[in-house]
């Protein structure tokens, strides 16, 4: 539960004092993160499709079930498990814009700006510093609205 409890909030990086920027900071290379690389949204999220999905599109009214991971930058994981019919519109802001438009099937992995994650206020006892960029490989298997 405390998986799904991180996924629902979302954010931060190890003792920032300042919000942080993807651009602003350095990636373990086993995240595979390459901005450049990326789509880039209107609110500084980026997103990679990994696998393409097969049919519907994810908004923030969907119900999601699949699977997600989420790392710091530095790659330390901070959590992991499955979403069984997990309200889009009660998770982070980040994974709201980053999964909006996923697609039954789709792999997305997707960087979220500090601002749109936890901000200076991580849940307590998540092991997730103040303002830090978060990393999410999500997997939707299934959606309704």
């Amino acid at each position: 539960m405390v998986a799904l409890a991180l996924l629902a909030s979302g954010a931060c990086s190890k003792s920032a004092v300042q919000p942080q920027y993807p651009e602003d900071i350095s990636f373990a290379a086993s995240l595979g993160v390459d901005l450049a690389a990326m789509t880039k949204t209107p609110t500084g999220v980026y997103y990679l499709i990994k696998t393409p999905g097969t049919e519907g599109r994810v908004d923030p009214s969907a119900r999601v079930t699949g699977e997600f991971k989420g790392w710091l930058p530095d790659g330390t994981q901070f959590g992991a498990g499955h979403m069984s019919a997990q309200s889009v519109f009660e998770m982070n802001e980040g994974l709201q814009y980053g999964m909006t438009g996923m697609q039954k099937g789709e792999v997305r992995l997707i960087v979220i700006p500090s601002q749109l994650g936890y901000g200076p206020v991580p849940p307590e006892g998540s092991g997730i510093p103040k303002n830090s960029v978060l990393v999410y490989e999500i997997t939707v298997t299934n959606f309704t609205f």
